[in-house]
């Protein structure tokens, strides 16, 4: 049975489409005005009438600022998305955990999975007092443990193991990824392969009678290479939409280029097998009555119960030695094993193949231009012997003055719908700013839409006072200031500091700045956190933007300094005693506030600042932008220092960018 739609008599939800509530506040307005010289407040009463229709208007309007946002958004040839980043941009995150890192590696084609740890460096810092060295003088030297330092592990897909020819350089293209998602003083020193570790398996197991041998011993190899070395599923985005996952969720944490990767796949390494594991992995398979005898086995070592696994390398099911007969009643049973290894040879390259996430496959509403600027004048929806709708008898000066009474009301209402119509302008940071109010013009029967300044005030040239509202140049740039700081309020950002670091700033020039931090909001927020790519190709003395970490950036923004500043951001951590400084005598950092100068530690350099309080404004906002768990500490540097400094840094810098592409091309 097809139940029937009804209307709700309910109340609207906003008073502004309640017609009664607007005419009964209406009503009660006029009887507070006018006391006792108008008493027929009834239906057939013009003034009523006027109300009415005064009323539904609104209501018209209300109905209209209640449509879908991307009806709001949407224009005759202008984009409804234009200034609103779509998910794929706006919602993932830079990596933040070492889950986040283990994605973007596992995301590479060609590798199955991988585990990122704490690093301990060979060479260890001895701090005696608040003086490092790289010897132990005496008992009371204390070693200092290096946080922020991470070892990669790389697992390649199975088909790697049997077929290692043309592999691509992967530990080159994990390094890229890693140090383009670099956190703040964190550092990969470790970037390596494991090297495969293969288990033999040898078993008789026991069939049904009536089940396909074969399809069991493929199922058997699948299920055992899987749980050996477990994959790390890979989903489409429709699969993850299909299974009731909001979009964002979907897009939470980095975004990936070969499927999504859900982190509750990503189990920690095994480290030993059981064989009663394996006995309950094939005893899951439709036609396997009882696992006879399983014995488990490693290079020269074989166990029937348990197998310890090198942490240092990757178990790998060998199904080229495995020896797994199927029995029934006792007697093995026949099987083209040669065809049954090439078959799982093939689902293993398939295993490996990529799986685009297809972001291009979100399917966006398109909108409708609704023509929301539309109004037909109130004037014209009133009875025809009212004279105002064209052929009536009352024709006159009477008509017309009512007309202009009318006039008042029309015009208010139809800047209120042009104002509507042109919302996705307001908000917009890629808008002409000439003009926050918009109105149009009620001509008989309709209204005229105004967009254009100019014509803006060629009608307003007659009411100089109304010009002067449309025209000012300081309201106009204040109130897009305004709808720009509501920009930023939905983002949690806002630029007060560098308003008042700014103090000459025009309200123009604030515009400008406004416009450009939110053009820039998803790099911004999302690379808030990183640090600076330590493998980017440019070379210095030159500085790009792409030279520069997450915090710099937000913070030349934030400070509103120009590109040819100098400002920098030091990662300690950066500055560790390496491979080859055991020629130094002591290491960068040997005099130190404390005994570890490296560890989750930043330092700031700045050109000395003379005004006292604007300095004190400088590093509050520099301590409010840096990441909570890191300390940070500013450096004042006169500006002939810090030319001194500079060249100093640049020199440093194009050194240790050098190292950096040597372990690369040395496989780390």
């Amino acid at each position: 049975m097809i139940g029937n739609t009804s209307l709700s008599t309910a109340p609207p939800a906003h008073p502004a489409q309640d017609y009664e509530r607007l005419r009964a506040e209406g009503i009660a307005l006029i009887q507070k005005l006018v006391g006792n010289v108008w008493t027929d407040f009834n239906a057939h009463d013009p003034g009523v009438t006027i109300l009415e229709q005064v009323c539904y208007a609104i209501t018209d309007l209300a109905y209209r600022i209640d449509y879908d946002m991307v009806d709001l958004l949407k224009r005759e040839g202008k984009d409804a998305y234009a200034s609103l980043p779509p998910p794929p941009q706006i919602l993932p995150t830079r990596p933040v955990t070492l889950a986040d890192l283990r994605k973007l590696v596992i995301d590479i084609p060609g590798i199955k999975n991988a585990w990122i740890t704490p690093f301990t460096p060979e060479k260890t810092l001895y701090a005696e007092g608040n003086t490092l060295g790289y010897e132990q003088r005496d008992v009371t030297s204390e070693a200092v443990h290096l946080r922020g330092l991470y070892q990669v592990g790389i697992e390649l897909d199975d088909i790697w193991a049997i077929d290692a020819t043309n592999q691509p350089d992967f530990v080159g293209e994990a390094a890229k990824r890693l140090h383009t998602n670099r956190s703040l003083c964190e550092d990969f020193a470790s970037i390596e392969i494991l090297e495969e570790e293969f288990i033999g398996v040898k078993a008789r197991i026991e069939i049904a009678d009536a089940e396909d041998a074969e399809r069991i011993l493929l199922e058997i190899y699948q299920r055992l290479a899987d749980f050996i070395s477990p994959p790390v599923p890979r989903y489409t985005l429709d699969e993850l939409i299909a299974s009731g996952r909001p979009i964002e969720t979907i897009f939470d944490g980095p975004l990936l280029t070969n499927g999504f990767i859900d982190t509750a796949d990503l189990h920690p390494r095994r480290h030993a097998l059981r064989t009663s594991d394996l006995i309950h992995e094939i005893m899951q398979i439709r036609g396997v009555l009882a696992v006879r005898h399983i014995e488990i086995s490693k290079q020269n070592q074989t166990q029937l119960w348990s197998l310890e696994l090198d942490p240092q390398r990757a178990p790998k099911f060998d199904h080229r030695t495995a020896n797994i007969i199927l029995e029934r009643s006792q007697r093995a049973v026949p099987v083209r094993l040669d065809h049954i290894k090439e078959i799982f040879t093939r689902n293993l390259r398939n295993q490996a193949a990529p799986k685009p996430p297809a972001w291009n496959d979100l399917r966006r509403l398109p909108g409708r231009d609704r023509h929301i600027e539309n109004f037909y004048p109130i004037q014209q929806q009133l009875p025809t012997v009212y004279g105002l709708s064209g052929g009536g008898e009352n024709q006159g000066r009477q008509a017309r003055q009512l007309q202009a009474y009318l006039l008042f009301f029309d015009q208010i209402l139809a800047n209120c719908f042009a104002q509507l119509a042109y919302a996705g302008d307001l908000f917009s940071f890629d808008a002409p700013i000439e003009t926050t109010y918009f109105a149009q013009m009620v001509t008989g029967s309709s209204a005229v839409l105004l967009a254009d300044r100019s014509r803006i005030e060629e009608i307003a040239e007659s009411t100089p006072a109304h010009s002067e509202a449309l025209t000012a140049e300081q309201a106009k740039y204040e109130r897009q200031n305004r709808f720009l700081n509501h920009l930023l309020a939905r983002f949690a950002e806002n630029l007060n500091d560098m308003v008042l670091l700014q103090q000459t700033l025009t309200p123009k020039a604030q515009v400008m700045a406004k416009r450009q931090f939110v053009r820039q909001i998803s790099e911004l927020s999302q690379s808030r956190g990183l640090g600076i790519n330590l493998l980017y190709e440019a070379k210095p003395p030159a500085k790009p933007e792409q030279q520069r970490s997450g915090l710099e950036k937000r913070l030349r923004h934030k400070l509103g300094l120009p590109e040819t500043e100098p400002f920098f951001v030091i990662e300690n951590i950066l500055l560790r005693p390496l491979p080859g400084d055991s020629d130094q005598a002591l290491p960068l950092l040997a005099e130190t506030e404390n005994n570890d100068p490296y560890s989750l530690r930043l330092s700031i350099v700045l050109t000395k600042e003379a005004n006292p309080e604007r300095k004190a404004l400088i590093e509050q906002l520099v301590r409010e932008e840096t990441p909570a768990h890191l300390a940070v500490k500013i450096h004042w540097l006169a500006p002939e220092d810090m030319n001194s400094f500079s060249a100093d840094y640049d020199d440093w810098w194009k050194k240790y960018s050098d190292y950096r592409k040597v372990k690369i091309g040395s496989s780390w």
